[in-house]
């Protein structure tokens, strides 16, 4: 079995070395104890072992091992202008060897290794063996399910890098906007503005793919919430806005029981 005490002690430890008193850091540390616990239930609730559980929340606690350096290099979580974060976690992991100190058994090496490498990728790769498939997708519902919540506790300057005032004065680009009311992920390439990554992060919720995921996101109104932080000044792009929650509103309905 994994042990997760221990996987805790070492993912700590390596944190440690980053600023702690870095708002970024702290998101990120956070962030990933969070996923950690949504991957596990994801995990319960499609009735897998206790193994499988167990390395759902390792997956969890590894994901984003490559946001620290990230954000140490660059002083940005911006993928699209810096680094592939998720590349980064696997070459500290695995070409580093960091993933050694976590003392766990390496047969679990080659899922780990991809479910990481795939966490962040707008598909995940083809061709993948059933359980690795499984973890890929288990970890990019968990990952979905806190950027909505995270998007809710932080500062728009800590989770995006920009302020609210900007964002209630952008607009949404129209390749953007087409997007997500074909209820679809966004590319990060078809971002060009401050509010079109907010408005990506929120098309998020087309990309979860168990029940569990879509219920607790639905369960907490994370997207209603989300779009109500911002008082829009454009009335065009407000009326955008509140096309886009009713977008969602419906997609949830349509695909929950509640």
């Amino acid at each position: 079995m994994i042990d997760l005490k221990k996987a805790k002690l070492v993912f700590n430890e390596y944190v440690n070395n980053y600023d702690q008193n870095d708002d970024k850091v702290i998101l990120k540390i956070s962030h990933t104890y969070r996923v950690m616990e949504r991957c596990q239930e994801i995990a319960a609730s499609l009735n897998l072992d206790d193994e499988n559980i167990q390395l759902a929340g390792l997956i969890g606690l590894l994901h984003d091992i490559g946001r620290f350096e990230q954000l140490k290099r660059y002083q940005s979580f911006i993928d699209s202008q810096t680094i592939d974060h998720a590349n980064l976690g696997v070459t500290i992991l695995f070409d580093d060897n960091l993933i050694e100190k976590f003392e766990i058994d390496k047969k679990y090496y080659p899922i780990i290794k991809t479910a990481i490498y795939n966490h962040n990728k707008y598909e995940i790769e083809t061709g993948l063996e059933s359980k690795t498939d499984l973890h890929c997708r288990i970890i990019r519902d968990g990952d979905k399910i806190d950027i909505f919540k995270t998007g809710l506790l932080e500062t728009f300057e800590a989770f995006l890098g920009t302020s609210q005032f900007k964002l209630e004065h952008d607009v949404v680009t129209v390749k953007v906007f087409r997007t997500f009311m074909s209820c679809k992920t966004v590319l990060s390439t078809d971002r060009k503005t401050d509010l079109d990554r907010w408005v990506s992060f929120l098309a998020l919720v087309f990309g979860l793919e168990f029940e569990y995921s879509l219920e607790y996101v639905n369960s907490h109104r994370y997207i209603i919430r989300l779009m109500d932080r911002l008082d829009i000044k454009d009335a065009d792009t407000r009326l955008q806005m509140q096309q886009m929650k009713n977008c969602c509103i419906d997609f949830l309905f349509r695909n929950t029981n509640d």
